[in-house]
């Protein structure tokens, strides 16, 4: 897979992403960021037809926590929960 510069960063877009999007955040090609929307376990929204997006704070999350084992998502994200419920 050839590797090119992001061209953009998470804050350059609203509260949703594509796989347009997702591909210059992460310096990859359309085909392959579709391919990962696809892909069991992405935060995708379902049922908005044929159009793929996901809301890009729980994308951030996916791409900080992929690989990681159950157990240490399940702290992580707790965490994450914590901070949220204590500065609202």
């Amino acid at each position: 897979m050839k590797q090119v510069e992001p061209t953009k960063t998470f804050d350059d877009f609203k509260d949703t992403i594509t796989p347009e999007d997702y591909a210059k955040i992460r310096g990859i090609n359309i085909k392959t960021a579709r391919n990962i929307f696809n892909s069991d376990g992405f935060p995708k929204i379902p049922h908005v037809g044929k159009k793929l997006i996901a809301d890009k704070n729980a994308v951030k999350l996916y791409d900080l926590l992929h690989g990681v084992s159950t157990t240490d998502k399940r702290f992580v994200l707790e965490q994450v929960s914590k901070s949220v419920i204590n500065s609202g």
